[in-house]
């Protein structure tokens, strides 16, 4: 497996063992984000970049909102996300959540 980081993000790519099965490798990127929350990419360029990385699936995890994954809905590998903001023990955690769905009003009014 080769872990690929740069300041903004990381690539894995690898082979791994599901239920005894070998998959072959894939390039992922499951943590994203865009000028929706404090990424440096509008949801446009994030999509671009994710083209030219040649990514097969890929997340948007933006901090407490779903306008990028829904900005985006139904792009090719993306995995709908989010990053909740929480506090534990008196500092703040971020949680990430896939496979969200972004249609969901009880969602959309928890974060809000």
């Amino acid at each position: 497996m080769t872990i690929t980081s740069t300041s903004t993000s990381t690539t894995v790519v690898g082979c791994f063992t599901v239920l005894g099965a070998t998959v072959p490798p894939v390039r992922v990127d499951f943590h994203l984000h865009t000028t929706w929350s404090d990424g440096r990419l509008s949801p446009g360029e994030l999509l671009e970049e994710v083209a030219r990385g040649r990514l097969e699936r890929w997340a948007i995890t933006d901090h407490d909102t779903l306008g990028g994954s829904r900005e985006l809905a139904g792009q090719p590998g993306l995995v709908p996300g989010v990053e909740l903001s929480c506090w534990f023990e008196g500092r703040e955690v971020h949680v990430a959540g896939l496979g969200v769905d972004p249609d969901v009003p009880e969602l959309e009014a928890f974060l809000v």
